[in-house]
C-alpha cells in the first residue's frame, strides 16, 4: 500500500508520504516516494519503474518547467515521452497489477493530482491531493483531524500506517518559493 499526499495554502506546500517500498526495483528499501527539486516535486504511486525513470530524467523535466506552457501540460508530455521512449503502456497489464501509476505535482503555490490516465485536477488551497492505495484511509484521517496542515498530514500518515502493515515510515517536506 502507498500513501502520498500534498496540501498547499497558496504560499507553501507540505508534501508527505510513507517510506516503505514493496517493489523489487533498484531504489532503497525505505525512501520517500517524492522526487524533489528547488520549487517542484512529483510523487509517484504505482510501479517503481516509473519512479526510477522520472528520477533518472528529473533534470530534463526541471529544465522544461517555468516556460510558456503550464507545469501540468509539461509534466503530462514528459511522462508520455518517458512511456514512449521506454515502451511503457500504462493501460497494459503486466502481471496482476499492470503499469498503472498516479502522480502528484507540487510547487510552493499549487498542487495537482493526476490519475492513471494523466487526467489532472488542480487542488484549491487547503484541499489535499492524495494518491495511492491507502488514500481512502489517509483522506478520512486528514479530514477528521484538527490543527495545522502539518498535524493533519501526520495524522493521516499515522492512521494509514496503523491500518496497513505494508505502509510505514513518515516523510514530510515543505516547498517554499
Amino acid at each position: 500500500m502507498t500513501i502520498c499526499l500534498a496540501v498547499s495554502d497558496g504560499t507553501k506546500t507540505i508534501i508527505a508520504s510513507d517510506t516503505q517500498l514493496m517493489s523489487g526495483s533498484y531504489i532503497p528499501d525505505a525512501a520517500p516516494k517524492w522526487i524533489v527539486g528547488d520549487d517542484l516535486a512529483v510523487a509517484v504511486a504505482g510501479d517503481y519503474l516509473t519512479y526510477n525513470l522520472i528520477h533518472e530524467h528529473w533534470n530534463d523535466f526541471e529544465s522544461l518547467t517555468g516556460k510558456d506552457d503550464s507545469d501540468v501540460s509539461i509534466f503530462r508530455a514528459f511522462v508520455i515521452a518517458l512511456y514512449d521512449r521506454h515502451d511503457f503502456k500504462p493501460s497494459e497489464a503486466k502481471g496482476s497489477r499492470g503499469w498503472g501509476n498516479e502522480f502528484i505535482l507540487a510547487t510552493s503555490a499549487e498542487v495537482v493530482e493526476f490519475d492513471e490516465t494523466l487526467c489532472s485536477i488542480v487542488k484549491p488551497p487547503g484541499e489535499p491531493a492524495i494518491v495511492g492505495s491507502g488514500m481512502a484511509y489517509a483522506a478520512g484521517a486528514f479530514y477528521a483531524a484538527k490543527g495545522s496542515f502539518k498535524t493533519r498530514i501526520q495524522t493521516a500518515l499515522r492512521v494509514t500506517n496503523k491500518i496497513c502493515s505494508e505502509c510505514s515510515g513518515e516523510y514530510l517536506h515543505v516547498l517554499r518559493s
